[in-house]
């Protein structure tokens, strides 16, 4: 019988944290399991590896001396995994993105014909997400990169752009021919307004219109407001001819900064990387 790998864990670990049961809470195993991989290992090197002192397990000179090599061992082992885990993705051919519904299409389209062109063996899906969506799927680990204007805090992300939102209602809606507007002039229309897309069920911010209209999709609300239904707050790439921007005495415009995040599991794979690279970057055309 040979040493394997998860004996050379077990004992990279013991060492690293002093003890046999300190060992097998961080491995999740039982002390028994730790003690009896050790005991085996010794038994094919013929030596002693540790020393037990009161509850401490102490390096023997032996030991010290395959302990270097161990680490060394585990992670060459680390790294033919994540180059067979980066493989295994070429071959699924498949990456997740979350998109906020306010981010223009005309920004994420270019680069994603970009990254199609470059690696035709990898196919995306997109997943149009509003307010918390993107997020939720981020943190289950369902999309490889999100675009939202929130996201987890303990993942890595960057600010990408901001987008400006107008008040607007067809040009067939009463407020289309009103002047200035108040809050309260808002407030006896039907306001239109996206679900959340996750489960956090936030809100998109002003909301004290008495009748609202909620909609699943950013297509569905622009050809409400067209139809005269209600108002909405849209991202300029949503305004159409067929709509009235509103003038508000509390500003005609919002302003939302949109962040783009990487799955900390799957950023050190090519396709993912240069996936968020391109839409972090700069195309010429901008």
């Amino acid at each position: 019988m040979k040493i394997t790998l998860e004996m050379w864990r077990t004992f990279v670990a013991t060492a690293e944290q002093g003890s046999t049961i300190k060992a097998a809470e961080y491995l999740c195993k039982s002390q028994s399991a730790v003690v009896h991989s050790l005991k085996k290992m010794e038994s094919l090197l013929n030596q002693p590896l540790f020393q037990v002192q009161g509850r401490q397990s102490q390096l023997t000179l032996a030991g010290e001396q395959l302990l270097v090599q161990a680490r060394a061992l585990l992670a060459r082992a680390e790294s033919l995994e994540i180059k067979a885990t980066d493989s295994a993705l070429a071959q699924r051919q498949d990456i997740a993105l979350a998109v906020d519904v306010l981010l223009p299409p005309a920004y994420w389209l270019p680069r994603l014909a970009q990254f199609s062109a470059e690696m035709p063996q990898v196919s995306v899906q997109i997943y149009e997400s509003a307010l918390s969506g993107a997020a939720q799927l981020l943190e289950q680990g369902l999309v490889a990169v999100a675009i939202a204007s929130q996201l987890p805090h303990d993942i890595l992300s960057e600010p990408l752009l901001a987008v400006r939102k107008h008040c607007v209602c067809g040009l067939s809606h009463p407020l289309a021919s009103a002047g200035q507007l108040t809050d309260s002039d808002l407030k006896q229309h039907c306001q239109i307004v996206l679900r959340d897309s996750g489960s956090a069920n936030r809100d998109s911010g002003w909301l004290a219109a008495q009748q609202r209209l909620t909609l699943d999709s950013a297509a569905l609300a622009q050809q409400a407001v067209e139809a005269g239904v209600g108002f909405a707050w849209l991202p300029e790439y949503l305004i159409t001819g067929q709509m009235q921007r509103l003038t508000l005495a509390a500003g005609n415009e919002r302003e939302v900064a949109l962040y783009i995040g990487l799955n900390p599991e799957l950023a050190h794979l090519t396709a993912v990387a240069r996936l968020y690279e391109l839409l972090t970057q700069t195309l010429p055309a901008e």
